[in-house]
């Protein structure tokens, strides 16, 4: 009789880990990348709107944002104050160019949290995209506004400059890099960006110190010989503005910058 029950319980225990090592096998299976968590997630949980947005959040930022919209606006049918969805939503509505409905999204976002600083940032990309600078002044404004000495944010402060410069508010745009440069100096594309003001001025001296900064922070960047051969013609001196025209010629063959910074 023990010697029955003992096998009964051997069997019982067997039988017990087979089990659990397929359940685990399975969840290993379903678990086996973040696509498949939300997927199971969304699945197990379609009455939750964090699922959804986290399935979006993956789609996003892996370039499917058509299956992203879907999933955000999932997320808003079960929680349409759900401030992050509406963000989400906004950045791949504006990612697939459907500019005014992103717009629409991130003012969403804002409005259940007045403080969201990445949405008063989009909308300025987004209204500078269309052309409406003035707008995006003031949204990259916002975000100077209320994150001003945070080093997350610090290209809020080139956008805000660029805007300003195609604006013609050149003094702005000035104090705007500078403060930029105060927060962070080895900033090669902001000097460039400073020194295409100080010679839109008229201190081409200035705009020269700014350029050969650059330079010494980043030796290959054709814009910075560009610009710096354009402020040395400006000064007569040829022989140095032809050298640095060759050099911006060389390295743009070699590098096209990936944002343009010359006059």
């Amino acid at each position: 009789m023990d010697r029955t029950l003992r096998l009964f319980e051997t069997a019982t225990i067997m039988v017990l880990i087979l089990f659990y090592s397929a359940l685990a096998y399975q969840r290993n299976y379903v678990w086996k990348d973040e696509l498949s968590i939300w997927t199971d997630v969304v699945s197990k949980s379609p009455n939750k709107a964090r699922p959804h947005l986290s399935l979006g959040i993956y789609y996003e930022d892996n370039g499917f944002y058509e299956k992203a919209e879907s999933e955000c606006k999932a997320a808003l049918r079960l929680d349409p104050h759900y401030s992050h969805a509406h963000y989400v939503l906004g950045l791949s509505l504006q990612k697939m160019g459907l500019l005014d409905a992103a717009i629409m999204s991130y003012k969403k976002a804002i409005q259940f949290n007045p403080v969201y600083v990445e949405a008063y940032n989009n909308l300025g990309v987004v209204y500078e995209e269309k052309g409406l600078i003035d707008e995006a002044i003031a949204y990259y404004g916002k975000v100077v506004a209320l994150k001003p000495y945070d080093m997350k944010y610090i290209k809020t402060y080139s956008n805000l400059g660029t805007a300003l410069r195609k604006k013609g508010l050149i003094d702005k745009a000035i104090a705007t890099y500078e403060e930029m440069l105060q927060l962070k100096p080895d900033d090669a594309g902001a000097r460039i960006d400073l020194g295409v003001c100080y010679f839109e001025k008229g201190w081409v001296d200035r705009a020269i110190e700014q350029f050969k900064m650059a330079i010494r922070l980043e030796p290959l960047n054709p814009d910075a010989h560009y610009n710096l051969g354009m402020a040395y013609g400006q000064k007569g001196f040829d022989d140095l503005a032809y050298e640095e025209m060759r050099k911006a010629e060389t390295l743009g063959s070699m590098r096209r910058s990936v944002r343009s910074n010359k006059f």
